[in-house]
C-alpha cells in the first residue's frame, strides 16, 4: 500500500496499475505456492480502493478464488 501511495504522489495524473502476488512465493519440491489468501487479497483491494485512478489485479499465485473475493469485496 506505502509504495502505491508514493507512486501516486509522484504522478499524480498517471493511472497506476498494482498487480500484487497471492502472498510470498514458496518453494516445496519443485512446486512454488503461494501464502496469500482469497481473503487477503481482498481485503488489500478494498484498501487501495481510496487511490484515486488506480486498476487493481493479480499476478503469480492468483487464483479464481483470489479473483472472486476482489471482486466481491469491491462490489
Amino acid at each position: 500500500m506505502n509504495a502505491a501511495l508514493e507512486l501516486r504522489a509522484e504522478m499524480p495524473n498517471t493511472p497506476l496499475i498494482i498487480k500484487p502476488n497471492a502472498g510470498v512465493p514458496q518453494l516445496n519440491g519443485a512446486k512454488v505456492t503461494y501464502s496469500g489468501t482469497p481473503a487477503a487479497m481482498a481485503r488489500a483491494a478494498k484498501l487501495l480502493t481510496e487511490i484515486p485512478g488506480l486498476i487493481f489485479g493479480g499476478c503469480c499465485g492468483s487464483t479464481l478464488q483470489h479473483v472472486a473475493a476482489v471482486a466481491g469485496a469491491l462490489s
